[in-house]
């Protein structure tokens, strides 16, 4: 069972990882922080403050010296990344009448650390009501959830768990070359490169097993050239559910030829799958002409199937496809899911 203890220290432990950040930005001279950052930090302060705050910038664009208010809570913030009195002065000089009257509790929040001492304007200070003790800082944050309630305490750890890989990469200082640390790309499956052959030992094959197989050498390149630009469109999930579907096909489906394609039964399918988006799978496949669901019977109280194919340039390639890999003992897996006919 997880503690208050253990909350807490990964609160520290993240929001210290945040201002650590920050601070590096600032050293380098990037001391703006945007929409992401102040409605992260929104929703920590309403959460730990049990408050309502909403980005006054989502209203009006930079409003001025606010960037958090809660109008019935009477709270406001000014969130900025900069720990030096020019900054608060400033902050507290552009406020107008209508914003210390909605806000009387005005609050600047570092995201870092803040100075031991400020030399703040005595007279902006008392137009705002304002003292050094509401310069808060990282560390401020962190004492307050030592004080909060074990439920409240894990809803702040859960916000905070969910947020902290998008503002780490929000964060990231780009290099002399304006590349990040984390790219999108990074997340993004790599497109498959093909291991192709000069598939003379498949041609051989039909060749000596069938004496009305007419094609060429370089038809039967042209319809793997057609189901590999197809295979590599798809991700490698697909393919492999694709893969599968082929392989576990039905058994009159194994021993029919020039039919128009194999199938599935859907409702053996439904019951041996336990793969949850079979139906984004199989949406994926119908977009490349590969499989689809036969809604021929639909409402009639007859079996329905996955239909799949083998698309090639040839209308008998998905059978003599088939036909080889069976033959020959090469996985499904090894052409459909890695792109690997060296074998071919």
């Amino acid at each position: 069972m997880l503690t208050s203890g253990h909350f807490i220290g990964e609160i520290i432990d993240d929001l210290s990882t945040i201002a650590y950040q920050v601070d590096t930005r600032c050293k380098m001279g990037l001391t703006d922080l945007n929409r992401l950052l102040e409605d992260f930090f929104k929703d920590v302060l309403n959460r730990l403050l049990d408050l309502h705050l909403t980005n006054l910038n989502r209203e009006r664009m930079n409003v001025p010296g606010l960037d958090l208010g809660d109008g019935s809570g009477g709270y406001a913030f000014q969130v900025t990344s900069q720990n030096d009195a020019t900054k608060v002065n400033k902050t507290l000089a552009v406020l107008s009448v209508d914003q210390l009257k909605t806000y009387p509790k005005i609050r600047v929040l570092v995201i870092g650390r803040k100075k031991r001492s400020y030399t703040l304007d005595k007279q902006l200070c008392e137009r705002a009501k304002f003292s050094q003790a509401d310069i808060w800082d990282i560390t401020d944050l962190c004492k307050m959830a030592l004080d909060m309630p074990l439920d409240r305490l894990q809803d702040l750890y859960d916000h905070i768990r969910c947020e902290r890989a998008r503002i780490a990469i929000e964060l990231e200082v780009p290099d002399a070359d304006g590349r990040f640390p984390t790219s999108i790309s990074d997340y993004m499956e790599s497109i498959p490169t093909p291991r192709m052959s000069d598939f003379k030992r498949y041609f051989q094959f039909h060749r000596d097993r069938h004496t009305e197989y007419d094609a060429t050498l370089e038809e039967v390149e042209t319809d793997f050239a057609e189901l590999v630009a197809r295979l590599r469109r798809l991700p490698r999930i697909t393919r492999e559910f694709y893969a599968v579907l082929l392989k576990r096909r039905d058994e009159e489906s194994r021993r029919a030829v020039f039919s128009g394609s194999y199938w599935f039964s859907l409702d053996r399918f439904i019951r041996t799958c336990r793969y949850k988006d079979w139906e984004g799978e199989l949406r994926l496949l119908e977009s490349e002409n590969l499989a689809w669901l036969d809604e021929a019977f639909v409402g009639e109280g007859k079996a329905r199937f996955i239909r799949i194919f083998v698309h090639g340039k040839s209308d008998n390639f998905q059978y003599e496809f088939v036909e080889f890999l069976e033959h020959t003992d090469i996985s499904f897996m090894k052409p459909l899911v890695a792109l690997d006919f060296s074998d071919f």
